[in-house]
């Protein structure tokens, strides 16, 4: 147990310091005027909020990360007091000053207040032809707290816009050394108690790194991994109070749990087994940090003041919890909503810290939303026009030569969640649409497939034909512990992580070819759809001959995330369907479809849990226990 689990000399245990507010709002004419500040700090100690030395030319914290160290403090005009933004910066709006650079003329009396006098205008509206509407308000706050405000609220009021902190924030200022006041120090401090052993932890977040970050990379890998490091640092010494970021922002804690918890959600027992601790129970360790995670998350009162640590915590959490279809729903429009509100859902200035993480989290609620979609059968939360709001990368390229797999993969997943979005809206749509219509939308998005995924694919470091089971020879006995390397998303040679994903992304293809022509199918006994069963099952086939490749013991690590996917089932379904409605054949195909469906259910059955803590059955075990059952059925009448 670390020195800071402790509790005396933690710095969390600190009590908040409140101040009494007035509930009046002073008058617009005496409301004190205050000057911008010129930003004295680096850029980088500026996006990782942490206290810059302001040493130069390159400041010690830049120094120690190996970073670029510079400054754009601006200057400030002697006339107004602005502060200027240096050349290439004075087109950039920042979004907590939404200047507006137009006129705005009062009603005239003479107009009709309701009609106007303009076409195609708002009535009574002077409308600059070329000013388009700004995207709305996004207010940063203490506690790395970001509150986004559209136009639509009835209190946005062009150049107005710090209103709108006085209407959602009703907080006094509070010492910088203390953390913000809504959040529970003592809870937390409490929960740090459930802490493991700095050695577990250790191999728990290897767990992470190996298992969980190439499937869901929703941390920053460096800046976590640095702030890893500070933190276990200073636990050594006993001493948290010089670690500035963690007192601005203790909500470091609620993500770190939650790493720690989806690490021992995904350890192996070989990875168990090899472990520092020998006498950790794998289920008591993740139950502890599941419940530690949970507690640290309500004390800092995550649905009321989110931010992108705890949003990124709660979702790691998501995917580690069984639930029914609709409580992961309910999740994801309880998410999608709090992204929204702290304006992920839009690109802003590039003064806005953790831009990059931005992206990548709205991204990753997109693509779980498109998954809860199918998994529930419900509408997704989001409208088409959301998709083009965030880039997936900050250039024009999509699938830059430079990137590693982990982001080619991730780059992937989004692209095949956008076109798969697209079909969930025409098939969810209020109106009813021609098949002509979707017909045409498939053949787009088939095109759309084979250019831009088939480019990702193209870039992965491959040796042999993974997709065929021709691996390398070193890949034989490979596993994280006896060669990392190969696990290792900074290798540019041939690895296993590399083959894992182009398999992957194959097979995210062929699904998404899958979900176009599912809707096309007529009854599985209809004479007149045959053609289209067989067709579609030859593409289920293929899917689960390349499936089944991940029971190769190399491919270990992912065996979680490969179990629950939706996919094989759907494609086992609809091969037992059309062996259930059509005559009986001796032929090959029929053979190897049939072997691929029992091996498919078993290798998905092998590795779920029986029951949830409530004591109902999982969803997947749910749909797996259907399809056994029609398995069973095929036997019964082919027996007769």
């Amino acid at each position: 147990m670390s020195a800071l689990t402790r509790g005396q000399n933690c710095p969390l245990r600190h009590p908040s310091i409140l101040a009494e507010v007035p509930f009046h709002m002073p008058p617009p004419t005496t409301r004190e005027v205050k000057r911008p500040r010129l930003a004295w700090n680096c850029v980088v100690c500026r996006r990782r909020k942490v206290k810059c030395g302001k040493e130069q030319p390159q400041c010690h914290n830049c120094t120690r990360l190996g970073e670029t160290c510079v400054y754009n403090i601006g200057t400030r005009d002697p006339s107004t007091g602005r502060v200027l933004r240096p050349a290439g910066d004075e087109n950039r709006e920042s979004p907590e000053r939404n200047q507006r650079n137009h006129d705005e003329q009062p009603l005239s009396n003479s107009e009709d207040p309701i009609r106007g006098k303009g076409q195609g205008k708002a009535p009574g509206v002077k409308v600059s032809e070329d000013r388009m509407l700004l995207p709305g308000y996004l207010s940063a706050q203490q506690g790395s707290r970001f509150r986004y405000i559209g136009n639509s609220f009835w209190g946005s009021v062009s150049d107005q816009e710090k209103l709108n902190d006085e209407f959602f924030y009703n907080e006094p200022e509070h010492p910088a050394d203390l953390p913000p006041p809504h959040i529970s120090s003592t809870l937390l401090a409490k929960a740090l108690h459930a802490l493991p052993t700095k050695p577990l932890c250790d191999d728990l977040f290897n767990c992470f790194m190996i298992s969980v970050h190439p499937i869901y990379p929703v941390i920053d890998q460096s800046a976590f991994q640095s702030d890893w490091h500070d933190f276990w640092e200073r636990c050594r010494k006993g001493d948290l109070t010089s670690l500035t970021w963690l007192i601005q922002d203790p909500t470091f804690i609620c993500l770190l749990f939650a790493v720690l918890f989806a690490g021992a959600s995904v350890a192996s027992h070989s990875a168990w087994s090899t472990s520092i601790v020998q006498n950790s129970n794998e289920n008591d360790t993740a139950d502890q940090l599941k419940t530690a995670c949970l507690d640290t998350l309500a004390a800092c009162r995550h649905t009321e003041h989110p931010t992108l640590n705890t949003l990124t915590a709660s979702i790691l959490i998501h995917h580690f919890i069984e639930k029914k279809s609709l409580e992961k729903a309910l999740f994801v429009s309880t998410v999608f909503r709090l992204a929204q509100s702290m304006g992920l859902h839009q690109e802003w200035d590039a003064l806005v810290p953790d831009t990059e993480k931005r992206r990548r989290v709205w991204w990753h609620i997109v693509w779980l939303d498109v998954q809860t979609s199918i998994y529930s059968g419900l509408p997704m939360c989001y409208g088409s026009d959301m998709l083009d709001g965030v880039q997936m990368l900050p250039g024009t390229d999509e699938s830059p030569d430079d990137a590693s797999v982990i982001m080619l993969y991730t780059i992937g997943q989004h692209k095949i969640a956008r076109l798969q979005s697209q079909i969930i809206h025409h098939l969810q749509g209020a109106r009813r649409i021609p098949q002509s219509k979707i017909a045409d939308l498939a053949t787009d998005i088939e095109v759309q497939l084979h250019h831009s995924i088939d480019r990702l694919i193209s870039k992965i470091p491959v040796q042999g034909f993974p997709d065929r089971g021709m691996f390398p020879s070193r890949f034989a006995n490979a596993s994280p512990q006896s060669l990392p390397s190969l696990y290792n998303d900074e290798a540019k040679e041939p690895s296993v992580l590399g083959a894992w994903a182009r398999i992957m992304l194959l097979l995210l293809k062929l699904e998404t070819v899958i979900m176009l022509q599912k809707p096309f199918l007529e009854s599985p006994d209809s004479p007149t759809g045959q053609s289209s069963w067989e067709s579609i099952t030859r593409l289920c086939l293929h899917y689960l001959e390349m499936y089944l490749l991940f029971r190769n013991h190399i491919f270990e690590p992912y065996a979680w995330f490969c179990s629950r996917c939706h996919g094989p089932r759907q494609c086992a379904l609809l091969i037992l369907l059309l062996l259930i409605h059509r005559p009986r054949s001796s032929s090959e195909e029929e053979r190897a479809m049939i072997f691929c469906v029992d091996e498919t259910l078993e290798y998905c059955a092998s590795r779920q849990k029986p029951v949830l803590s409530s004591g109902d059955q999982t969803d997947s075990l749910l749909s797996l226990g259907v399809l056994a059952r029609l398995r069973r059925r095929l036997n019964e009448d082919r027996a007769s």
